[in-house]
C-alpha cells in the first residue's frame, strides 16, 4: 500500500508540474478540473505498466539491483507515453525542455523512492541471528525450506 500511495503522489505531482510548465498560471484545483481525463489516463497507463513489469511484486522489487533498471525503464516509458498522448488530446504545444525535464524528474524521483524503499524501509530491522542444529538426514530439506522462506514472500520467522 505504501508503495502505491507514494507512487501515485509522485505521479500526480509530476503530471501537475508538467502541465504547469505549459501554463504557468495553472493552480492545482484548475489542473484537476481541466485535466481530469489526462490524469486518469496517466494513472491508468502507469498502473498497466506496473502490472506488466511486476513493479508491486515484493519478491522482485525489494532487491535494489532489480528495482533500479525497472524503475528507470518504467519512468521513461510512462513519461514519454503520457506526453505523447497528451499532446494529441489537448491544445498544449509541448516543448523539448519541458518534456526532458518531465522525463528526468519523474524517472529520478521514482528511482530514488524505490531504492529508498528497497534498501531502507524493507530492511529487516528486527532480524535475529540463530544457529540451526539438524540431523544429516533432515539437513538439506530443512535448510532449503528455511532459505526459501527467508528469501521469498513467506518471510515470517525474523531469523538470519
Amino acid at each position: 500500500m505504501l508503495l502505491a500511495l507514494v507512487d501515485l503522489s509522485l505521479l500526480v505531482v509530476c503530471i501537475f508540474y508538467f502541465h504547469k510548465s505549459q501554463a504557468t498560471e495553472l493552480g492545482f484545483s484548475e489542473f484537476l478540473n481541466a485535466n481530469s481525463l489526462n490524469l486518469l489516463f496517466g494513472v491508468g497507463v502507469y498502473w498497466v505498466l506496473t502490472i506488466i513489469f511486476n513493479l508491486y511484486d515484493l519478491d522482485y522489487v525489494n532487491k535494489t539491483r532489480k528495482v533500479l533498471p525497472l524503475a528507470f525503464f518504467i519512468g521513461i516509458l510512462f513519461t514519454l507515453t503520457y506526453a505523447f498522448t497528451t499532446s494529441f488530446s489537448s491544445d498544449i504545444a509541448i516543448g523539448k525542455s519541458s518534456l526532458l525535464l518531465f522525463v528526468f524528474v519523474f524517472t529520478t524521483l521514482l528511482i530514488v523512492w524505490r531504492v529508498f524503499y528497497a534498501s531502507v524501509i524493507h530492511t529487516n530491522v528486527f532480524v535475529k541471528n540463530c544457529i540451526l542444529l539438524t540431523t544429516e538426514k533432515d539437513d538439506k530439506k530443512l535448510t532449503h525450506k528455511i532459505k526459501k522462506s527467508l528469501e521469498g514472500k513467506d518471510f515470517e520467522h525474523g531469523l538470519k
